[in-house]
């Protein structure tokens, strides 16, 4: 398994996690995962996208834990994928809803990165 040493949310994500902290609901979309590395200049922090997506993944696991973490998780089937590629990107997308509707636009809200650590 890739070592993703290189991960963080990222600054969409916080204004994102801004809405819910007035009463926006946060919807994990979708979970993407690439063969890129962070381009020079960038941080996993400022990324705004997956550099080089190979596969994005439904998301059919969500666990929060008492420490105040949460584990979203897909799976993943190579079976649609014809070219190989380093598991060098992962990513978690994510909106958020309020009450009446009102939806803010999807964003890259996490990004992680295993540089010369992918498999």
């Amino acid at each position: 398994m890739a070592n993703f040493q290189i991960n963080a949310v990222t600054e969409n994500g916080i204004v994102l996690k801004s809405h819910v902290d007035v009463g926006a609901v946060f919807t994990a979309t979708r979970i993407v995962i690439g063969s890129g590395y962070i381009p020079t200049g960038k941080t996993a922090k400022t990324m705004t996208s997956v550099v080089s997506p190979v596969k994005e993944l439904v998301i059919n696991k969500k666990e929060r834990f008492p420490d105040g973490k949460v584990i979203f998780g897909g799976a993943y089937t190579n079976e649609d994928v014809t070219t190989e590629f380093y598991f060098r990107e992962l990513a978690l997308y994510a909106k958020a809803v309020y009450p009446d509707g009102t939806e803010v636009p999807e964003v890259l809200y996490c990004y992680c990165n295993a540089a010369g650590g992918a498999e």
